[in-house]
């Protein structure tokens, strides 16, 4: 199998998201906590591309749902679940990476400044992602490839943006890093030495568009 070719590059989102994070714990707010709804649930049209370790970068659209509980009117705590569907040409390069559907779930806060039309925040969520089909065992004499679902640690970090436009309504847009954190395994090949896949991290950019409504 090919080796990681790339090495993780460094994006500006974590930084960001974080700085926002301690902006908000340093910031009062002068709404009462009975003006902002408690909970926000949506359904989300959600797009990644994918920067794949050793295949060439691909893209995929999906659908999920983003939950928030509102604990301040400038903090969050924010969970979402994606679904990536597989069809041809979407992630259609089955390796040791990648391959099939991809599922996402992250839990974690967010936090910013929140005004009665808009709310800008920094989002910082771990989570795992799962592909269902990556190549698991690889046998040459003859040519066999087995494969098996592959969940790995994650984290999604960035900002987002809300547009309230009513009580009850609201408009969600995410964007930012999703960051695929690949743990050091074993790829048996029978008959061969097995081959050690390191340790790497891969960085996507993702976007999402949700309709939310807020109670």
């Amino acid at each position: 199998m090919l080796a990681p070719q790339t090495k993780p590059r460094r994006d500006l989102f974590p930084s960001i998201a974080v700085a926002c994070l301690l902006f908000c714990l340093r910031t009062s707010t002068v709404w009462a906590q009975s003006d902002v709804p408690r909970f926000d649930l949506g359904g989300q049209f959600t797009f990644v591309r994918y920067n794949s370790v050793v295949s060439p970068m691909s893209q995929q659209a999906g659908f999920g749902t983003t939950f928030s509980w509102n604990a301040k009117p400038c903090f969050s705590l924010d969970a979402s679940l994606n679904y990536f569907p597989y069809h041809k040409g979407s992630f259609t390069v089955i390796d040791t990476y990648q391959g099939g559907s991809l599922l996402q779930a992250f839990f974690g806060v967010k936090a910013g400044l929140r005004k009665q039309r808009f709310g800008l925040f920094g989002r910082a969520r771990p989570g795992l992602v799962s592909f269902s089909k990556t190549v698991t065992i690889t046998s040459r004499m003859p040519l066999t490839i087995a494969t098996n679902r592959l969940t790995e640690p994650a984290a999604d970090f960035g900002l987002t943006a809300e547009y309230y436009a009513a009580r009850h309504i609201a408009l969600r847009y995410d964007l930012g890093d999703t960051a695929f954190f690949y743990r050091r395994r074993v790829h048996p090949i029978p008959g061969s030495p097995n081959e050690i896949l390191p340790a790497v991290t891969s960085n996507n950019f993702q976007l999402s568009v949700a309709v939310v409504l807020r109670f």
